[in-house]
Formats: C-alpha cells, structure tokens, sequence
C-alpha cells in the first residue's frame, strides 16, 4: 500500500467519498459536524489538516466510527494501488 505523499489529500477524498454517498451538501456536513462549510471545503481539497477532534465531528456527522472514516483512507490507497497494478 503506497500513502501519497500529502495524506491531507487522501482524508479529503474520503471525507468527500463519505459526503456524497449520502447526497449532502458540504454545507449540510458542515450543519452536522457543527464546522464552517468552506472549512469542509478546504479540507476535502487537502489544504487544511484537521485535528483529532475535528476528524471526530466528522465521523460523528456521518454516524460512523472513527476507525472507519481511516479505513475509508485505505480502500482509496488500495483502489488506486490496485490501478496501477494493471498498468
């Protein structure tokens, strides 16, 4: 499993993985997680590194434990090992 080499973007895309396949808003996960939505923004573009505490209100929007939204991380590091694999 290779990580990339900015991991604020790996957690970006799983918080945005998460987010739309629930159909919400960024402004309707900022609403839950009780977070700015252009924070969210930021942080599923990769340019802000949220705390701990942070990652947890998010987890907890999206009703999932936190362990969770990491392995989120993982299967997008192992979907995109797995693409490179056939190339």
């Amino acid at each position: 499993m290779n990580w990339p080499e900015n991991i604020n973007n790996l957690f970006g895309l799983a918080v945005r993985r998460e987010r739309t396949k629930r159909k919400w808003s960024q402004e309707s996960l900022a609403f839950r997680a009780d977070l700015n939505r252009n924070y969210i923004s930021l942080i599923e573009r990769g340019e802000r590194s949220p705390t701990l505490n942070t990652i947890q209100q998010l987890a907890s929007a999206f009703d999932i434990p936190l362990s969770q939204l990491i392995s989120s991380m993982e299967e997008i590091v192992g979907a995109t090992d797995d693409r490179h694999d056939r190339t």
